[in-house]
């Protein structure tokens, strides 16, 4: 199938970013016509990252504020917390 893609990050220094984006499966080739959003507040200082975000999310990789994970297929809130030492 065919895909689009759109992000937008915006960060307000020196702690805060706001990122949303959105993955569209087109009908092209036998797409799904779905879209896949999803948006997240970042909190960073020091070596602490915390997100919180909400969005429709297709498995497999999925980055946002930089970060990039393998992630299951989910729709809903999430929560996560990073330490770099």
């Amino acid at each position: 199938g065919d895909w689009a893609y759109a992000t937008l990050e915006v960060s307000f220094q020196p702690h805060w970013m706001i990122s949303i984006a959105d993955q569209y499966n087109t009908k092209a080739h036998g797409g799904t016509d779905t879209h896949f959003y999803s948006g997240a507040l970042t909190y960073n200082v020091g070596s602490h990252r915390i997100a919180l975000g909400y969005g429709r999310t297709r498995e497999g990789l999925n980055c946002n504020g930089g970060v990039c994970r393998k992630v299951p297929a989910q729709r809903g809130a999430t929560l996560s917390w990073n330490y770099n030492f």
